[in-house]
């Protein structure tokens, strides 16, 4: 059976990419980050729940919840690279670069290098991203998406985005009811939620250039890449065997 780590946040896109995936015969395993700024983590196991029961009666691929993993040291390491670059170098190498942009690159650059380590462990050849190119955040984008496939396949990893081409919110939520009614019924249950707010994320006023998104590549193939990519030959092994015999949604240090 093919296997594939999913970054999940129990949002709609995530979720239908868990569907998706697994309709399509992958075993998906699906983990969540903190990255140390997000409150209501313990939400997301709602989502999940749904997920993992839909598919463990169907002759198509598993859903499985490995939990919170920790993001936020290798945020903060990232952060402290890109954070302490003087605006006029930004400015003069990359463009004039939003703060919240790049804010959520280093965020999600963490992720990576978790899941890159996690899937390494667990022997997963796939990493599947729930983003789509009709956000306005400049890591949805095709240049931002292509940087990460480059660092994933130095680990003999494939990245998978399979909602990528999906335009509206609304066709995503007609796809996601489509496989089951639980999910219109959690959404329209204002007593349930299934998401984590997280606090530093700021939703864009207009649509990045093409020059902006360029800029935003190239500060990633400069700044951030190479310090990824330190950070997985350095890091210590995840206690993931031990994991999947006793599966928890927790919140798990690992140093």
């Amino acid at each position: 059976m093919k296997k594939v780590l999913l970054f999940f946040s129990g949002g709609n896109d995530s979720s239908l990419s868990a569907c998706k995936l697994a309709s399509a015969g992958y075993d998906v395993y699906l983990i969540t980050f903190d990255n140390g700024c997000e409150e209501g983590l313990e939400n997301i196991k709602n989502r999940a729940t749904i997920l993992e029961k839909l598919f463990n009666y169907t002759s198509f691929g598993k859903i499985h919840n490995l939990g919170v993993f920790p993001s936020a040291p290798e945020f903060m390491a990232l952060r402290y690279h890109s954070n302490n670059m003087p605006l006029s170098s930004i400015i003069n190498k990359y463009g004039d670069l939003n703060q919240n942009q790049i804010n959520c690159l280093n965020c999600r650059s963490s992720m990576y290098v978790v899941g890159a380590v996690v899937a390494k462990e667990m022997g997963i050849n796939n990493i599947a991203d729930g983003a789509r190119k009709t956000q306005m955040f400049a890591l949805e984008q095709e240049e931002l998406l292509n940087g990460y496939k480059n660092f994933l396949s130095k680990y003999g990893i494939t990245l998978l985005l399979p909602v990528f081409e999906i335009a509206t919110d609304n066709d995503v939520k007609q796809e996601l009811w489509d496989y089951s009614n639980d999910f219109y019924n959690l959404v329209h249950n204002g007593t349930i939620h299934y998401e984590a707010m997280c606090w530093l994320g700021v939703p864009m006023d207009k649509e990045l250039s093409k020059e902006e998104i360029l800029g935003y590549s190239k500060f990633f193939e400069d700044v951030l890449e190479p310090n990824m990519e330190r950070d997985v030959d350095k890091y210590p092994t995840y206690p993931i065997k031990e994991l999947l015999k006793n599966p928890v949604y927790t919140k798990i240090r690992y140093r």
